[in-house]
């Protein structure tokens, strides 16, 4: 199940199916390229990924299958997570 949380208002709804997500919520811009997540969890798993950091008990662990690889790259992870840390 997932939750739906807006970080604008007091909108949080939990026990979600993935089709009851509707549009992307974070979809970030560096260099032409577009970075996007579901939700702050999975947002914050993507940092994770990008910054070397252990992912084994990550409730969105399962998603990590989902990284595109250009997110990965050499110096493409470092300017991510620059710009993962501005939004969080």
């Amino acid at each position: 199940m997932w939750v739906i949380r807006c970080t604008g208002c007091p909108y949080y709804a939990d026990q979600k199916t993935f089709d009851e997500l509707g549009a992307l919520f974070y979809n970030l811009e560096s260099r032409g390229k577009s970075l996007w997540a579901w939700n702050r969890e999975h947002l914050e798993l993507i940092y994770k990924l990008l910054t070397g950091q252990k992912t084994d008990n990550d409730n969105y662990a399962n998603l990590a299958v989902y990284m595109r690889r250009e997110w990965l790259q050499g110096s493409r992870k470092r300017s991510w997570a620059k710009v993962i840390e501005k939004k969080m």
